[in-house]
């Protein structure tokens, strides 16, 4: 019973070791997980730095935004916009533009019934001839001076008095700039007419060819300080010749 107490010592002395590598496993575990989470925030900094960069600082974006900005060889070039309040020809029937339509216009009204004519297998479809080619049509906008046109003829002792109006297909600002010009205008059909002889005013074909030619002075006006003509045709209301 004596000689079995020294052997308790080294037991002890296990004990103590294993109590004394266990701070140590604890301070290394500790580490690792630190450099861990130092590793994960790094990594996650870097990814965020990359996802939030500037297009410049990117580079698969530049190649992006380069090849982006080459012009597709195949397209059609475009065609040149015309410069903002040119007059441009009214179809008849010419709809307004979608932006003037009152919201909900055109839908059906909830519970509308159908017309007659609308029948089972209605949308089947039919045979078809071939559809009559329409023309376009354009509305046609007219003005009469207010005031007649008298002035003597070339060459002769008689003078004319004439009532003139025109017509154009293009929209009001074509009429709205011949009222603002109507000085200059009147002044130049006036030098039209003055040079005309009794000889150039007779007969149909004749004054058809004298309308052509207040035409072109009309134009020529609304040219020069509008930079567009517009007129159309010119037609004579009233012609007496005395």
């Amino acid at each position: 019973m004596a000689a079995a107490a020294p052997k308790a010592a080294p037991k002890e002395t296990e004990e103590g070791g294993e109590k004394k590598k266990s701070p140590v496993i604890k301070i290394v575990l500790f580490a690792v997980v630190a450099i861990a989470m130092i590793g994960t925030g790094f990594g996650s900094a870097l990814l965020y730095m990359k996802l939030t960069s500037p297009k410049d600082e990117n580079p698969l974006a530049i190649v992006i935004e380069k090849k982006s900005d080459v012009p597709d060889a195949s397209a059609p070039p475009a065609a040149e916009a015309e410069p903002a309040g040119t007059p441009h020809k009214v179809k008849v029937g010419e709809a307004p533009p979608a932006g003037e339509k009152k919201a909900g216009e055109g839908a059906k009204k909830e519970g509308e019934k159908k017309p007659e004519g609308e029948k089972k297998g209605e949308g089947e479809k039919k045979a078809e001839g071939k559809s009559v080619p329409q023309e376009e049509k354009f509305v046609t906008s007219y003005y009469e001076f207010p005031t007649p046109f008298t002035t003597n003829l070339r060459n002769s002792r008689k003078f004319i008095q004439a009532g003139l109006g025109v017509g154009t297909q293009y929209d009001a600002t074509v009429i709205e700039n011949l009222k603002k010009h109507e000085l200059a205008v009147r002044s130049e059909i006036l030098l039209v007419l003055s040079n005309e002889t009794e000889a150039d005013l007779a007969g149909t074909e004749n004054r058809k060819k004298v309308q052509d030619q207040i035409r072109d002075a009309i134009n020529k006006v609304l040219l020069e300080r509008e930079h567009f003509g517009g007129i159309e045709n010119v037609f004579f209301t009233t012609m007496v010749m005395q």
